[in-house]
């Protein structure tokens, strides 16, 4: 079997790492179907919806408050501009 090659390498180690992981898709389909089914089995076991809804609920407050306020001032200011 023909192993295929990089064809440029990438100076963002983030772009080499999937030009990585996409040759071994190529080359270990089996492999890298398993390796997927294993990783999403384990995403879904973890308690991401408690850490995700506690991270939302702490930045959604102060950016829910923020545009409040926001919302306030032009509120005055559109009235102070009709009076």
């Amino acid at each position: 079997m023909k192993r295929p090659r990089l064809t440029a390498r990438s100076a963002n180690p983030e772009n080499r790492w999937i030009e990585q992981v996409e040759v071994f898709a190529r080359q270990e389909p089996t492999k890298a179907m398993a390796s997927a089914a294993g990783l999403g089995l384990l995403l879904n076991l973890l308690p991401m919806s408690g850490v995700l809804g506690r991270v939302l609920r702490a930045a959604l407050k102060p950016a829910l408050l923020g545009l409040g306020i926001y919302k306030g001032v032009e509120l005055y200011r559109s009235r102070r501009k009709a009076a």
